[in-house]
């Protein structure tokens, strides 16, 4: 059914969006459960972790001991804040695909905020993918040029 729209541009859109049926609905259900379980699981593993990584730096800054061991601590700590945001947003983006199964009227809005919030969760992954692979070839060749001496 066609609702025709409001003549003003900035006005809201007062044409009804799709509706998925209860059968999608329980996918989407299950996804969202799924998903937030998943989420908050990784979240604060992610941040316990990070949150043991930063105790262990503390307890080193002082001492005499290898700065790769401080190195290492600092990598670690940095990957598990990581993981800990996956978490987050893993937990929004299953909060939309919730909205969709819980509200009327709004499930394209609320799938697409979905989905947007779990493009982060990739976008986060392929920065520090690459952050990550840059750093790498960097202290690979780095300890390659060390040899060659």
């Amino acid at each position: 059914m066609h609702v025709p729209t409001a003549s003003v541009a900035s006005a809201p859109s007062l044409e009804a969006e799709y509706e998925f049926n209860a059968e999608q609905n329980r996918i989407f259900q299950s996804l969202a459960r799924q998903m937030r379980f998943v989420g908050i699981f990784v979240a604060l593993l992610g941040f316990l972790a990070s949150g043991f990584a930063a105790l262990a730096l503390l307890t080193t800054l002082g001492n005499t001991l290898s700065t790769a061991l401080q190195a290492q601590q600092v990598s670690s700590l940095l990957v598990n804040l990581v993981i800990g945001f996956i978490g987050v947003y893993t937990v929004r983006a299953a909060g939309g695909f919730r909205r969709v199964v819980d509200t009327a009227g709004n499930d394209i809005s609320h799938l697409m905020g979905a989905l947007t919030n779990l493009k982060g969760v990739y976008r986060l992954q392929l920065t520090f993918a690459v952050i990550g692979t840059v750093l790498f070839l960097g202290a690979a060749l780095v300890a390659l040029l060390s040899l060659a001496r």
